[in-house]
């Protein structure tokens, strides 16, 4: 599933990609990215038994969440997938969340789950066919190439389809247009837009919560 396409390897080097496979080898699902998508997704996959690895550049979960300070909202249908993730909600249509306190809600509840994550990838670029996808990362500044039966994008190395129905809002925007690209990857979370016209931060988030919960129903059809 991996191939290391480079030679003269220190035993340092080495030691590490042998430590960094061994960790995501039992992984059923890989996700790229560890935004709110991403560990949305996750969450659910693994609920259901399906072990994931979450691949990412940064050190720090939350994706474009946790790049900004104050509160967001969450309306509902995503406030009852907040829900239904174990977050104390009393309100009935919509809650202000401070996005730290979201973001620590997710990977918190992603690793409690058994999800794991691991940083320092840079992805470069992605070419898919109909039965795999082949993805192209830079590990200790080498190149290390990926190829999968099943992972979930939200990193932007792919270029988003055309939408598949009408919406109303970027937040359907997003559900609408999650979903299988080849029997190789999933799409999902902002990636899975095709208009950027200044959209909100809350249909963003609220958005990609309802993405990330589509693409494990998505992946969790075909395992």
């Amino acid at each position: 599933m991996f191939e290391f396409e480079s030679e003269d390897l220190t035993a340092e080097e080495s030691e590490r990609l042998g430590a960094w496979l061994d960790q995501i080898s039992t992984a059923d699902v890989y996700l790229l990215g560890a935004g709110v998508a991403a560990l949305t997704a996750g969450f659910f996959l693994q609920k259901q038994g399906v072990q994931t690895v979450i691949l990412t550049e940064s050190d720090t979960p939350g994706g474009r969440l946790a790049w900004k300070s104050g509160p967001v909202s969450i309306s509902y249908p995503a406030l009852e997938l907040l829900a239904e993730s174990g977050y104390q909600v009393q309100a009935d249509n919509s809650l202000w969340l401070p996005r730290l306190k979201l973001v620590t809600h997710l990977t918190n509840i992603y690793f409690q789950a058994g999800g794991e994550l691991l940083s320092g990838i840079i992805f470069e670029k992605i070419s898919s066919s109909v039965d795999r996808m082949r993805l192209e990362l830079l590990f200790d500044r080498r190149s290390l190439f990926f190829e999968s039966v099943d992972a979930i994008i939200t990193e932007p190395v792919a270029a988003p389809e055309e939408l598949r129905g009408p919406a109303e809002n970027l937040s359907e925007k997003m559900v609408l247009n999650t979903g299988r690209r080849s029997e190789g990857w999933i799409q999902a979370g902002r990636q899975a837009l095709t208009v950027l016209d200044s959209p909100t931060d809350q249909d963003l988030v609220n958005g990609c919560l309802l993405s990330g919960r589509k693409a494990a129903e998505v992946a969790l059809a075909s395992l």
